[in-house]
């Protein structure tokens, strides 16, 4: 220190410097082996876990194309417990709630696998399937106008939205949209089915406006 200082013979200095080199060296390797063994340790874990979720997911997933529904559900509920955001079973298990008429537990479970990946069209779909049959029509046609806006082509969300318009009677609401679904290719048969359907919606249209003692537009729809 500035104070205080003693002599050491220099054979006694180099043989301290190089044993406490040396337990540095043995502390640095050590540390640098537990942390390896503690990285394999975590991956295979890791491994052995996502392997048991793809087991449980495939049975499930199984169970659920053979309509054993309270098999499924188990199953899913295993996965969840390894992994609360596996989107793909969140996805299925609300199908499952939805078949069951709970329609509540299906809308909580495919909103929350849209958080977790607000892109995915097939839980959209999902979601708005629920929506619908819980007779929540307004919030429905929202989900499948974000459907279209991710890809106006797509056929299911365009067609079903189209369905919904009829459905709440919209008929002015359902002709562009019906208009969209024409220009798509599609084959002889279901063009010609959808032709019909285009004539139906302006018929409906014209009479609307017939309701309105609108005459002239009546007549050209």
């Amino acid at each position: 220190t500035h104070d205080t200082s003693f002599e050491m013979p220099v054979t006694a200095l180099i043989l301290f410097s190089t044993a406490f080199g040396g337990l540095l060296v043995i502390l640095s390797a050590g540390i640098r082996e537990t942390r390896n063994l503690f990285l394999n340790w975590k991956y295979t874990r890791l491994q052995k876990k996502e392997a048991q979720i793809e087991t449980y997911y495939t049975e499930a997933v199984n169970a659920f194309l053979g309509k054993r529904y309270r098999d499924a559900t188990l199953l899913f509920q295993k996965v969840l417990a390894l992994n609360p955001n596996h989107v793909s079973t969140l996805l299925r298990l609300g199908k499952i709630q939805r078949i069951e008429k709970n329609f509540n537990e299906a809308i909580r479970l495919h909103r929350k696998a849209r958080s977790l990946d607000e892109q995915n069209i097939e839980v959209l779909l999902a979601l708005s399937r629920d929506l619908e049959e819980a007779q929540r029509f307004e919030e429905a046609i929202q989900h499948l106008k974000e459907i279209l806006h991710l890809d106006e082509t797509n056929v299911a969300a365009l067609t079903r939205l189209r369905d919904l318009y009829i459905r709440l009677q919209q008929w002015e609401d359902a002709h562009p949209i019906q208009e969209k679904i024409l220009k798509l290719p599609l084959s002889p048969e279901a063009n010609q089915k959808e032709r019909i359907i285009f004539l139906g919606i302006k018929y409906e249209i014209g009479r609307l406006f017939l309701q309105r003692d609108q005459r002239e537009i009546a007549r050209r729809y």
